[in-house]
């Protein structure tokens, strides 16, 4: 539900393999009752806690408890995801240092890198009788060139690391050190630049929208990708499993393609790649045609980094956050929060090193292919099940009542989405992964799954750790009840429902009768929070209901 990397090298690809305009009708049917209702129940999950992936789970203290079950695979995902992002980065922020040139180096042929296969594809379209589609398997283009043989300096397979290439992991250092600046402060200096990395692409965007409808052939890509409905290709379950991507990027990323086939003389098929030889191949190939193609491509692969770095910066302070409020009793001064941001940076660069050895994009591709799917699938569908079936959907729309107001209150849509849809239609169809023409051994592949293996691990361990440890099914249905703890953060924002009230609390604890308000147990509990509901020593004792209840309408009378 937000712009990143993957709209720009991911959605044209898979649209155009998916059926073009006939992938817009699962993709729009997907959205809206499998992303929007997933979305929208972790915005207000998050928002109703005030909590991270992992006390949020107090609303099941069977995948929260001693153990994060369910928050902890959140987390190893998401660190996983942040491992290999930056690394994407870094190879963006590379071309983008390289586009500061009179004229960018992926467009000719004749540097040191190039080989006797490298044509200049512009050049072949002004050739007579020269058939450039038959030749494209026995030429290679300047940019792909560029991509592979000079940034990647790649192997010729995964079992080849063949050491690390020094200029990506130069640019790694800088992509994680600029993460270190962004992050060490927490949300305080992440609000700020947020501000710039959540606008700045949708700009960007629209700057390059604008001039690509301007370029020759830009109909024919948006035509060859969208004017075509082959509802033969609704039958393959597969179209359905683009659910992450967000169609802001759809024209966009079609127009540039376009120029290019114009260009060259061949059709939008030839230039058509997915995955990192769209957005390091194609595109810059493409941008290399344009007139003043430096200032475009400068253009270009900054909104690429902000993109990378918006989602990077969401992804690790969320991590971040995570560990620091589970080991609050150590990280207790903003020093030692600062050292351990630091550290936490330096240790991900230092395993993201893999990642930029001449072997490094076959290992990237692998963890991006099976961490982008299967994991992030397990997760949100156990996610459903626990706040639709065991927790209560209605208890989850009377939270969201009590959050935004009763007028607000979730409609019958989003509770038959929560409790059936959404599970129903999140179906997972695999399909081997590849680059390219390469085909990965097997123990890739086991590797791959290892991978999600490691990132799931702890929902099923920690679950039959419990059951092993409680020893009754009785014990576990009492685990499945909420925490005490579960609900709003603010003790001023508990008491506006009666599940929540502290007086609910002491009640439930044998500590109140249930015609008896504390005024001890409320005071002390706002003062030592520090949260605006402030009693002094003569009012502690007083006794007079009606002033106590004045003051707490004071207290609740603004929403979250």
């Amino acid at each position: 539900m937000a712009v990143g990397l993957g709209n720009v090298w991911r959605f044209p690809y898979l649209c155009f393999k998916n059926g073009g305009s006939a992938f817009l009708i699962p993709y729009t049917f997907m959205m809206i009752f499998i992303g929007a209702p997933v979305f929208y129940l972790e915005l207000s999950l998050g928002q109703f806690t005030s909590a991270g992936p992992i006390s949020v789970w107090r609303v099941n203290p069977l995948l929260k408890g001693d153990h994060a079950r369910v928050g902890f695979a959140s987390i190893t995902t998401n660190m996983m995801l942040g491992l290999y992002y930056n690394v994407l980065i870094a190879y963006c922020f590379y071309y983008l240092v390289s586009s500061f040139t009179i004229l960018v180096p992926w467009a000719t042929c004749g540097n040191w890198w190039n080989t006797p296969l490298c044509t200049d594809q512009q050049a072949l379209a002004n050739m007579t009788l020269y058939n450039v589609s038959k030749s494209k398997d026995m030429t290679s283009s300047p940019s792909e060139e560029y991509f592979y043989r000079r940034v990647l300096q790649i192997s010729s397979g995964i079992e080849f690391t063949e050491g690390i290439v020094p200029h990506l992991a130069i640019a790694l250092a800088a992509a994680w050190f600029i993460c270190f600046i962004s992050l060490s402060k927490g949300v305080q200096t992440l609000g700020k630049i947020a501000y710039f990395t959540a606008l700045f692409p949708y700009v960007m965007l629209t700057v390059l929208i604008i001039r690509g409808a301007t370029l020759s052939g830009a109909n024919e890509g948006i035509k060859f990708y969208l004017g075509t409905l082959k509802l033969s290709v609704l039958k393959n379950p597969n179209v359905c499993f683009v659910i992450k991507l967000l169609h802001f990027s759809l024209t966009n990323d079609f127009k540039p393609q376009g120029h290019m086939a114009t260009k060259m003389g061949v059709s939008v098929a030839d230039v058509a790649k997915g995955g990192p030889g769209l957005a390091f191949v194609v595109f810059p190939e493409g941008l290399s045609m344009m007139p003043v193609a430096p200032l475009w491509c400068i253009l270009f692969f900054l909104m690429m980094c902000t993109l990378g770095f918006g989602s990077e910066f969401s992804i690790m302070e969320t991590v971040m956050s995570c560990i620091i409020d589970e080991f609050k009793p150590y990280l207790n001064t903003p020093r030692k929060v600062i050292i351990f941001r630091f550290v936490t940076c330096t240790v991900f660069c230092l395993l993201g090193l893999s990642m930029v050895t001449k072997g490094g994009l076959y290992f990237l591709n692998i963890i991006d292919q099976y961490l982008g799917g299967f994991p992030w699938l397990c997760i949100g569908v156990v996610e459903l099940l626990i706040i639709a079936w065991i927790y209560g959907v209605d208890n989850f729309c009377d939270d969201i009542a009590i959050m935004l107001g009763e007028e607000r209150r979730p409609g019958k849509f989003w509770k038959i989405c929560w409790k059936w849809l959404t599970i129903l239609f999140s179906s997972l169809f695999y399909q081997q992964v590849t680059l390219d023409e390469y085909k990965y051994p097997e123990w890739a592949h086991a590797l791959g799954w290892l991978v999600v293996i490691i990132c799931l691990f702890p929902i099923p361990f920690f679950f039959i750790l419990e059951i092993c440890r409680r020893g009754t099914w009785t014990i576990i249905k009492e685990r499945s009840q909420p925490h005490k703890k579960w609900g709003p953060l603010k003790p001023e924002h508990r008491e506006l429902s009666s599940r929540y009230s502290s007086t609910n609390l002491a009640q439930s604890n044998g500590d109140l009768s249930k015609k008896t308000i504390s005024f001890q147990t409320i005071s002390t509990m706002f003062d030592e929070t520090n949260v605006g509901f402030y009693m002094d020593d003569d009012t502690k004792g007083e006794t007079n209901k009606n002033l106590f209840l004045k003051r707490l309408s004071e207290v609740s009378s603004t929403r979250f």
